[in-house]
């Protein structure tokens, strides 16, 4: 242990403001005066009992002298009390006047010592410099304590597993068994399973087996952070003694330290690369929050779609793709669950389909068969349990014929007049059969038709009574004059229509598509 000398500023100064007050307490119980004498207003050669003085004793805090309690004849000479009672109170006095201040100085080592382990928790790196920070702690936990080595093991991320990582004042190959199996049972497995300390002493049986060569003693306490135990810390000492509860007490808090140390660079990398996969889908996937709307128009044809995600990414899918000239897929979607896991079922599917447009016009003109083998691409891919609603649609703006096929997604509504047409169609949703059949319905279209496509991000949404937005919500959102309207002015009436009905916390992935024939 550091013996470095305590300062008046410490137990010291504050025995020159008690002691003299408990000496006059004294002296007026007795009659005889009582005095303390500070350390530093006396010199060696004042070491011989003061002439007025019939008795002196020396007070130390266990390493220091603090000073003197001096016994003066009284002043009265017919006091009643004799100097051999009066002398053994003032020693008595003495014996507790010291145990105080041995309390007091191990009192301010201790918070010494403390400080000096707190500070050293945000000085040490944080970088690929960690196991040097973390020798840097093992270093100031032999300074502190009395062992002599010390050494980390950390477990492997499969969990079965201790290795070797960090030692001070002792080489590697003197660590028995650097790499622990815990199937082998090693002490550190009792300390890893309970969460508490083990000593082991050299002649108690297996011991043995887990000791330097040099060491007498071992101290194996766990590396714990809040998300389990990382470890274990050990501490060697040639000697076969007690451990102090003090010493105890410091390498709990110094181990404490290196587990947050290991946590915040464990959190850092988990950062790193959850910002980087962020980064990564945000790339693949166009559905970002508030995402730009877009439109499509051609000489008898226009279109305007729009995709809003509750995370920063999402499972909706809603694009429009040319075919040809006189061709457009109308692709609308939604995967199960929301943010990541959505998104990834979307990416796999919006890639397949996107492979499957890019070929022959025949092929991407078959909408049952391109969604089945949609379905079965998907349902060999995923890793994840989560599925996937599409409505796939081709629309020849020369013929006006609109066929589609829909695997669970809500049906389309064709607005025709005062009439509104629900698109239905019935399979099951992508990824959950492999050999799942599709089948296709067609339409004809005519001009000043308005097609609407929505996710369940729309037509789900809730008031603050807890009613739905709904299919009627949207068909009141468009407003009597939707024929005359053009498309981007019916999406905005719907799109904020619904903004302003949803409840607070109620958000969704929403996907909004509206299409219409324009009049030749």
């Amino acid at each position: 242990m550091i013996g470095t000398p305590l300062k008046r500023t410490e137990p010291h100064r504050l025995a020159d403001e008690w002691v003299p007050e408990l000496c006059t307490q004294f002296s007026n119980a007795t009659g005889w005066p009582l005095r303390f004498v500070p350390a530093n207003h006396f010199s060696d050669s004042e070491s011989a009992i003061p002439r007025q003085s019939c008795w002196q004793a020396e007070l130390r805090d266990g390493q220091q002298l603090v000073g003197q309690l001096r016994l003066d004849l009284p002043h009265q000479r017919n006091v009643d009390r004799s100097f051999a009672m009066v002398s053994q109170l003032s020693k008595s006095l003495g014996d507790l006047v010291e145990q105080v201040f041995s309390t007091m100085r191990r009192s301010a080592v201790g918070t010494r010592e403390r400080e000096t382990l707190v500070n050293l928790g945000p000085s040490v790196p944080q970088g690929p410099e960690m196991f040097g920070a973390i020798k840097q702690l093992l270093r100031a936990g032999l300074q502190l304590t009395d062992f002599r080595s010390a050494c980390l093991f950390l477990l492997e991320p499969a969990g079965n597993e201790l290795q070797l990582r960090v030692t001070h004042q002792l080489e590697s190959r003197f660590v028995p068994q650097a790499n622990r199996s815990l199937r082998n049972e090693p002490p550190d497995l009792q300390v890893l399973s309970s969460g508490t300390r083990i000593v082991l002493r050299r002649g108690d049986g297996p011991s043995n087996d887990w000791l330097p060569a040099d060491a007498s003693i071992g101290f194996c306490l766990p590396v714990q952070a809040a998300c389990g135990v990382l470890g274990t810390l050990w501490f060697f000492d040639r000697r076969l003694r007690t451990i102090e509860p003090r010493e105890k007490q410091l390498l709990d808090s110094l181990s404490s330290q290196i587990a947050s140390l290991l946590e915040r660079v464990v959190l850092r990398h988990e950062s790193a690369t959850h910002e980087r996969l962020r980064h990564e889908l945000l790339s693949l996937n166009e559905a970002e929050v508030d995402a730009p709307i877009k439109t499509l128009r051609q000489p008898n044809f226009e279109a305007t779609w729009r995709v809003s995600s509750r995370f920063e990414i999402g499972g909706d899918l809603c694009e429009i793709t040319e075919l040809s000239d006189h061709e457009v897929a109308i692709l609308i979607g939604d995967a199960t669950g929301n943010s990541v896991p959505a998104a990834v079922v979307m990416t796999g599917v919006h890639g397949a389909l996107g492979a499957l447009l890019a070929g022959r016009q025949e092929d991407a003109r078959d909408t049952a068969r391109v969604l089945q083998l949609v379905n079965r691409s998907l349902f060999h891919t995923r890793r994840l349990p989560h599925f996937m609603s599409l409505v796939y649609g081709v629309l020849d703006t020369q013929t006006r014929k609109f066929t589609y096929t829909n695997a669970g997604h809500p049906s389309p509504l064709l607005l025709r007049d005062e009439d509104v047409i629900s698109l239905d169609s019935h399979n099951l949703l992508l990824g959950i059969v492999e050999q799942s059949k599709y089948t296709s319905d067609s339409i004809e279209l005519q001009p000043r038709d308005v097609l609407v496509c929505y996710s369940d991000g729309v037509s789900e949404a809730r008031s603050v009574n807890s009613k739905f937005f709904g299919i009627d919500g949207i068909l009141r959102s468009l407003g009597p004059n939707l024929h005359e309207a053009d498309t981007l002015k019916l999406l905005n009436r719907v799109w904020h229509r619904q903004s302003a009905f949803a409840a607070p916390g109620q958000a969704d992935d929403r996907s909004l598509l509206i299409a219409r024939l324009l009049p030749e």
